[in-house]
């Protein structure tokens, strides 16, 4: 399965991954400062081919699952987690697939009790599995990734 997030994709996730490479960008000041807006434009783009390129990957422009590994990467070897309210409502149905498969992965790791099916498809097992995720660390409980939930897993994976 090759998921990416290409130009005219939009939402919280995008915002999110913005914030990240803003955030990357103190190591490497190629990178542009990016507006974080929620939308895969040119800009964002051009931010995601530098970022590839510096990192031995294939500058294409589209953040695809090994962009998203090497983000992270970076953003954990920082030890800097975004801390920037993110001002996008954080609507489940209107994240990105490559998001979801993700997000599965992560709370499959992390909450043991409902198991995911890492599919990219948003469905009520993953809504039940953030929910349990939020209470068992005490977050605000909505069954959403909004900013303090894809935080706190983002820090523990």
């Amino acid at each position: 399965m090759r998921l990416q997030i290409q130009i005219g994709a939009r939402g919280f996730d995008i915002a999110k991954i913005q914030s990240y490479l803003n955030l990357i960008r103190v190591d490497n000041p190629l990178i542009p400062q990016l507006e974080i807006d929620g939308v895969y434009g040119p800009v964002t783009s051009i931010a995601v081919r530098i970022f590839q390129r510096s990192v031995g990957l294939i500058p294409t422009g589209c953040f695809d699952e090994a962009t998203w590994n090497r983000c992270l990467y970076q953003i954990k070897k920082q030890s800097c987690f975004s801390t920037q309210q993110i001002t996008i409502k954080p609507l489940n149905e209107s994240l990105n697939a490559l998001t979801i498969y993700k997000f599965q992965q992560y709370l499959n790791k992390l909450v043991h009790e409902v198991p995911l099916l890492e599919t990219s498809n948003l469905d009520s097992k993953m809504r039940e599995k953030i929910i349990l995720f939020q209470k068992r660390y005490c977050l605000s409980i909505d069954g959403t990734l909004n900013n303090e939930t894809w935080d706190k897993i983002i820090q523990m994976i």
